[in-house]
C-alpha cells in the first residue's frame, strides 16, 4: 500500500488513534532495550526540561567538558544521508551547554519550531539575542555566557518565520563562527497547523541552509520530540521519495527506525496525520513519470541487533511518555480492551472526512465534525499520481519537490474522484482485514509477554512471602526466645 492509499484508508476508516497506538507498542521493545542512565543521574536530572523525555545513552550528544551531558540526540534516518541533532528547548541553566554543543558539533544552522511562551507557559528560554526591545528601551542584540558570546548581526522577519544571522564567539580563543537561526512560529498552541503549505515552505528554506552545513543541523521545540520529530520524518520521507523515485514507502517502519535514536519522535496522532498531509502535498511537485514500485521499508529486528541507521542496544528500564509539550492526555491503553481486542472504529462515509474541531484545549477531547473533501484545498486522494500515466504534465525531472510551493501557495491541487471496481474493493477489504489481524496478533503477543513478566514477578514475591512466613519468622522468634531464656537463666543463677 503506497502513501496515498494508506492515508486514504486511515482517513476514511478513522484509524489515526488506533494505528498510532500500534506504533507505541512497536516502539515499546526499543525503549525497553536502551539506557537513559546518564540522563537519570543525580547531577543531570535538573538539566532535563521534562522528567520523562530523556536521550538514550547510545545516541546522546556528548559535550567536550567534564560533565558531557545535554538533553540532545543524534538522529540518522535510514536510506538517506541525513543527520540531525534533536534536542529540548534550552533552559536558563542549560543555555551555555547548548552553545557549547553548537560549537563542539560545528553546527551552523539552528531550527526552532516553538515560540518562547505558548498558552501562557514558558516553553523555551530565550537563549539567543532576539533583537526585541526590552522594558528599558534597549535592543536585545547580545547574549553572553561564561564561555561564549552570541551577537545578532541581522534579522529578517517574515509572515510565519524569522531568519537571524548570529555571530558565535568562543571567549577563550576569540574564534568566531556564523550561525543561522531559523525560527518557525506558525505552529498553534494546540494541535497542528491547518494546512502543511507554510510548513513546507519553511522546510524548503531549512533545506537550502543545511545542505552546505559542515555539522548536523540542530532542531528543537520544547521537549524535542513532537514538532521536531514531525519535521525530521517529513524531510526524511520526501528525501527518500526524491532519491529512490518511489512512493511505496513504509512510513511506520521509518518512524520506528528514527525512534531508535530519540524517544517518542512524532508525539501525537494529529502530528502523524499532519506528516502524511505534508508528504502528500510536497509530492505534488514531483515528476512521477519515472517512479517505480520499489518497496522501501526499514528492517527492525525484535532483538534490535541490526537495522539500517540503528545503534547497539542493551536492556534498561523504560518510561511512559508524559511530556507536556502538546498538552496531550492520549493514552495508548484507551485503544484496547482488557482482552487485547482492538476497539471497533465507527466507519464514516467515504465521501466525507472526519476532522478535529478547534475549540478545545487538548488533542483528543474534541468532538468530530464531518466536512466534504471538496472544501479542503490541499488534500490529495488515494489514486492521485498512483501510476506514471497519471502524473501531471509539464514537470521536468529537475523540479525540486518543494521549490514551487512559495509561488503556488494560494493554488489548490485538483482532487480526483476515487473509483474502484468491486473486485478491487474486495481485495482491498481482504488486505485490510489481514493487516488488522496481524496487528492484533502482534499486540496480543506484546501484551502477553508483559503479563508473563508481571506474573513471574508476582510469583517470586509470593514465594518470598511464603518462605518468610513459614521459615524466617519462626526462626527469628525462636532465636530471640532462646537468647532471652539464656539471659534469664544467667540472671537467676
Amino acid at each position: 500500500m503506497n502513501i496515498q492509499d494508506l492515508f486514504h484508508y486511515l482517513e476514511t476508516e478513522n484509524r489515526w488513534k488506533s494505528d498510532f497506538g500500534m506504533l507505541h507498542f512497536d516502539s515499546y521493545e526499543i525503549a525497553s532495550r536502551l539506557h537513559t542512565s546518564s540522563a537519570k543521574s543525580e547531577q543531570n536530572r535538573s538539566k532535563n526540561r521534562y522528567v520523562d523525555v530523556l536521550p538514550y545513552d547510545e545516541t546522546r550528544v556528548k559535550l567536550k567538558s567534564a560533565n558531557d551531558y545535554i538533553n540532545a540526540s543524534h538522529v540518522k534516518p535510514p536510506f538517506v544521508d541525513l543527520h540531525y541533532i534533536c534536542c529540548q528547548g534550552p533552559m536558563m541553566s542549560t543555555s551555555m551547554d547548548f552553545w557549547q554543543m553548537i560549537w563542539d558539533e560545528n553546527t551552523s544552522v539552528i531550527i526552532m519550531l516553538n515560540r518562547i511562551i505558548e498558552n501562557n507557559r514558558l516553553k523555551c528560554h530565550p537563549y539567543w539575542p532576539t533583537g526585541e526591545v526590552d522594558e528599558d528601551g534597549e535592543v536585545d542584540n547580545i547574549f553572553n555566557t561564561s564561555a561564549y558570546s552570541v551577537t545578532l548581526k541581522s534579522k529578517d522577519d517574515h509572515e510565519f518565520y524569522a531568519i537571524s544571522e548570529l555571530s558565535l564567539v568562543k571567549l577563550a580563543t576569540n574564534e568566531e563562527r556564523k550561525i543561522n537561526h531559523l525560527h518557525y512560529y506558525d505552529w498553534p498552541d494546540f494541535g497542528v497547523p491547518e494546512t502543511p503549505k507554510k510548513f513546507l515552505i519553511f522546510l524548503n528554506l531549512v533545506r537550502s541552509y543545511y545542505k552546505d552545513c559542515k555539522g548536523a543541523p540542530v532542531v528543537h521545540c520544547s521537549a524535542g520530540i513532537g514538532r521536531t520529530g514531525t519535521l525530521v520524518l517529513v524531510d526524511t520521507i520526501l528525501t527518500i521519495i526524491e532519491e529512490k523515485r518511489t512512493q511505496n514507502i513504509d512510513i511506520y517502519s521509518i518512524l520506528i527506525s528514527i525512534r531508535q535514536h530519540r524517544l517518542g519522535l512524532v508525539q501525537t496522532p494529529d502530528q502523524l496525520r499532519f506528516c502524511f498531509l505534508a508528504i502528500l502535498t510536497g509530492m505534488q511537485n514531483f515528476d512521477t513519470s519515472d517512479f517505480t514500485n520499489e518497496r522501501i521499508s526499514a528492517e527492525i529486528d525484535v532483538d534490535m541487533e541490526s537495522s539500517e541507521g540503528s545503534v547497539e542496544y542493551m536492556e534498561s528500564d523504560d518510561s511512559e511518555l508524559e511530556s507536556e509539550e502538546e498538552e496531550n492526555d492520549y493514552n495508548v491503553e484507551d485503544e484496547f480492551e482488557d482482552d487485547v481486542e482492538i476497539e471497533d472504529d465507527i466507519p464514516i462515509n467515504e465521501a466525507d472526512i472526519a476532522v478535529l474541531s478547534k475549540g478545545s484545549d487538548t488533542e483528543f477531547d474534541r468532538e468530530s465534525e464531518v466536512i466534504s473533501p471538496s472544501s479542503i484545498d490541499f488534500l490529495p486522494k488515494s489514486n492521485d499520481f498512483s501510476t506514471p500515466d497519471e502524473s501531471p504534465v509539464g514537470l521536468s525531472e529537475s523540479v525540486s519537490p518543494l521549490s514551487d510551493l512559495q509561488a503556488h501557495s494560494d493554488t489548490s491541487p485538483e482532487i480526483p474522484e476515487v473509483s474502484t471496481t468491486e473486485v478491487e474493493k474486495d481485495v482491498a477489504d481482504h488486505e485490510k482485514e489481514e493487516e488488522r489481524k496481524l496487528r492484533k496478533a502482534k499486540t496480543a503477543d506484546l501484551v502477553s509477554n508483559m503479563k508473563e513478566k508481571l506474573k513471574a514477578h508476582d510469583d517470586s514475591t509470593v514465594r518470598k512471602q511464603y518462605i518468610w512466613d513459614n521459615f524466617g519468622k519462626p526462626f527469628l522468634f525462636g532465636s530471640a526466645a532462646a537468647v532471652g531464656l539464656s539471659i534469664l537463666i544467667y540472671l537467676v543463677r
